[in-house]
């Protein structure tokens, strides 16, 4: 599941970086790049769904300190790390004068680069895991459903008011708030097995939820007395009802897929050697793939007059930034004193 994600968060940001960097947008480019990055929003709340699967349903009983210090390590060393090799990008690539001040704002928001406020989530997700698994072995079936409910309604509604009205609430210690909701999501879905005609309401459902990400700003101008909706990534939010559907949707469709069973049940030791490195690369591809794709595009816009037509660009970028990116975490993965870097 970690390998679909991890893809899924390549190209919503390769599609997102064609989609607002390319001046030359056609509007076939345009609308199939939202699409495309609408349709992958459900990347980064699955990575989520995954661990509350993993860690709150686990009947390993750790001690807290242990639990801590071994989780906190793994992200901690990269966190570090990765921030001060972006701050490096950010002072140098993007021309930004060097300040610290500037540097330690950008970590206290809880974002070094753009994409590694998840390390943060993460860890604050790790911190309240010992409290929040001994809260729901105590409840019964129908409360800790009731409470995934809950939660996921009121940070949605939390989240899409301060996205609307620019509230400035989030920050490093806060980040993990918002996901708390899909983090006890996998607590409650992963023991949910569908049937083979069910999956396919769930993927029309899924791909419902897609068309309203992505068009959801142009119906809502159309609304009487609404000229123009304020927050135009309001509607790409993580929090958002659309994004929450289509992430869970994602999440049934993955862990009851016929590929993911064959994986599990594939017997061909290498195939099997294979797909486990990669997805031990997942969390270093994460790390590193946002370097390697602006890079990666800058240069084909740069070299290439003629640009591949809207429906091959994206996924082609996509794949020569996944294949790169693993390339460099495999290399690091593979030195001793270098593999804590990517987890």
């Amino acid at each position: 599941m970690r390998i679909y994600a991890s893809i899924a968060v390549v190209i919503l940001h390769t599609s997102a970086w064609v989609l607002y960097f390319q001046q030359k947008n056609s509007w076939e480019r345009w609308s199939f790049n939202s699409l495309l990055s609408s349709a992958c929003r459900w990347s980064v709340p699955v990575f989520i769904i995954l661990s509350g699967a993993i860690f709150l349903s686990s009947a390993k009983n750790e001690p807290v300190k242990k639990f801590l210090a071994t989780r906190l390590k793994r992200v901690g060393i990269p966190l570090v790390f990765w921030s001060i090799i972006y701050f490096i990008y950010i002072h140098t690539a993007k021309h930004i004068p060097f300040s610290l001040k500037y540097d330690l704002t950008l970590f206290l928001k809880g974002q070094p680069y753009y994409h590694l406020y998840f390390i943060f989530v993460i860890i604050g997700l790790y911190i309240i895991t010992p409290a929040l698994k001994s809260f729901l072995n105590n409840l019964s079936d129908k409360k800790q459903k009731y409470l995934v409910i809950l939660v996921l309604c009121i940070t949605s509604l939390a989240v899409m008011v301060n996205k609307y009205f620019n509230l400035k609430t989030i920050n490093a210690f806060t980040f993990f708030i918002p996901f708390i909701g899909y983090y006890l999501a996998g607590f409650s879905l992963k023991n949910i097995h569908i049937r083979k005609s069910a999956i396919i309401l769930v993927w029309m459902v899924f791909i419902s939820a897609a068309i309203i990400i992505s068009f959801e700003y142009e119906l809502l101008s159309l609304i009487p007395g609404i000229r123009n909706p304020r927050g135009f990534d309001l509607f790409y939010v993580y929090c958002n009802p659309a994004v929450i559907i289509m992430s869970i949707c994602a999440y049934l469709i993955i862990s009851n897929g016929c590929l993911t069973r064959r994986i599990i049940k594939q017997e061909n030791l290498q195939i099997k050697r294979a797909f486990r490195t990669i997805a031990r690369a997942t969390f270093g591809i994460y790390l590193i793939h946002p370097l390697i794709l602006e890079y990666t595009c800058v240069f084909y816009y740069q070299n290439f007059q003629a640009p591949l037509p809207p429906l091959l660009d994206v996924p082609f970028l996509s794949f020569l930034v996944l294949i790169i990116s693993f390339i460099f975490v495999f290399l690091i993965m593979k030195a001793p004193y270098l593999k804590n870097l990517v987890g």
